[in-house]
């Protein structure tokens, strides 16, 4: 996770900002099925792609979920494993998606 939530700063508004380090062989797939992919924790209010924020060759996704006081913002980050981790998050996961048939 990153931005105000790790920080310390978050109040109630803040969203969360999800960092996901792809292994190299599922990157492409990730991509092009993003909003199967941020999907796949539950089904999204509202999915937009923000691909110029978007790590290179990676993918960028605005994502509200419903939560208990109102729309949860989400925005995901999928990059490629080899990029500098101190540059992505303070913390990272890293992870092979399967995808439902």
């Amino acid at each position: 996770m990153g931005g105000s939530i790790t920080h310390g700063d978050d109040d109630w508004l803040s969203d969360i900002d999800l960092y996901i380090v792809m292994t190299d062989d599922s990157i492409t797939e990730t991509v092009s099925r993003r909003h199967a992919f941020a999907a796949m924790a539950t089904t999204p209010v509202l999915s937009m792609d923000m691909m110029k924020n978007a790590p290179p060759d990676g993918a960028c996704l605005l994502v509200h979920y419903t939560g208990e006081s109102g729309p949860q913002h989400v925005d995901w980050f999928c990059s490629l494993k080899q990029q500098p981790l101190d540059q992505i998050t303070g913390f990272c996961s890293l992870m092979t998606p399967t995808f439902p048939s």
